[in-house]
């Protein structure tokens, strides 16, 4: 264990450890500036899909892809360090690197209100061949919301752009999320089979049925306290979802991506300030109406 860092130092050891995805994440809660941020996703949205496509990687291949990664994530650091070092509130925060270890996660009882810390694993899709959204927005503006929160040292965010099925299932029985943020169409949005859409093995689109979710999550019961399936028509997944998860949310019909980013904006704002997943639904839909968006009465909480 290696004490008294601060986030500089703890983000190099991380990467030094061969820790690429914490020090991502890290990266970008601490990024000084919209820019820095947009690069910090870039390159989770790089890393995503190098893992998704590592099974099919020769293992030179795989490392020189990885060590490419964590050079630019040094230029991005580098680029980033003087504003951080005049930042006193983040630079005042000392870490300690821990080697990871298989000891599973105690679960949490089930309650209206996220426990401390919360995980809230964001996970999207925009495959080929659908509309494009911006995932990356909403993904951000969550972000910088749970950052201006009060209770923000309460929340860690963990960002899964591009997801595939594989991917889903290993980063929530790795991570054991307390909420899963599902951005993206829904099946029936991008005109295929009802369910929601995530990314193939080829990169197109691929229907998560209300069935598969059931199952997962029926997985991932012990700790898994909040679902959001931000997309279109996605209620009849959320009843699916309902059936093991205490608190799930869905859309009841088409939704604009300026109302279902609105909403994930007063969602987390309410969560942010330690309020219940039911005031921070109703928190959802009350900043859709206050920002004159559409669309208000679509998302349902189950």
């Amino acid at each position: 264990m290696n004490p008294g860092m601060n986030v500089i130092q703890y983000i190099k050891t991380l990467l030094a450890n061969g820790e690429i995805q914490p020090a991502i994440q890290k990266m970008n809660e601490v990024a000084p500036s919209t820019y820095q941020e947009n690069e910090a996703i870039d390159i989770a949205f790089r890393f995503s899909m190098l893992m998704q496509s590592s099974s099919s990687m020769d293992t030179d291949k795989l490392h020189r892809e990885k060590s490419h990664l964590v050079s630019r994530i040094n230029e991005v650091l580098e680029r980033m360090k003087d504003q951080l070092l005049q930042n006193e509130e983040i630079m005042g925060q000392q870490y300690a690197f821990t080697p990871p270890t298989n000891t599973p996660t105690t679960a949490d009882n089930a309650s209206d209100t996220p426990s401390q810390v919360s995980k809230i694993l964001f996970m999207s899709a925009n495959p080929a061949e659908t509309t494009v959204l911006r995932l990356s927005n909403e993904m951000r503006e969550i972000q910088n919301t749970l950052k201006k929160s009060r209770n923000r040292d309460d929340f860690q965010f963990i960002m899964e752009p591009q997801v595939n099925n594989s991917i889903i299932r290993q980063r929530i029985k790795e991570e054991r999320p307390e909420i899963v943020h599902f951005s993206g169409h829904g099946g029936a949005d991008a005109g295929l089979a009802e369910g929601i859409v995530v990314n193939g093995s080829n990169g197109n689109p691929v229907v998560l049925t209300s069935n598969a979710l059931g199952r997962l999550f029926e997985m991932a019961k012990e700790y898994v306290q909040c679902v959001v399936l931000n997309s279109c028509y996605s209620n009849a997944q959320a009843e699916a979802i309902k059936q093991h998860i205490p608190h799930v949310i869905g859309m009841s019909d088409a939704i604009e991506d300026t109302s279902a980013r609105m909403f994930s904006v007063g969602f987390y704002e309410a969560l942010g300030v330690g309020e219940s997943y039911t005031e921070a639904f109703n928190s959802g839909t009350l900043a859709i109406e206050m920002e004159g968006l559409p669309g208000a009465d679509i998302p349902v909480l189950l």
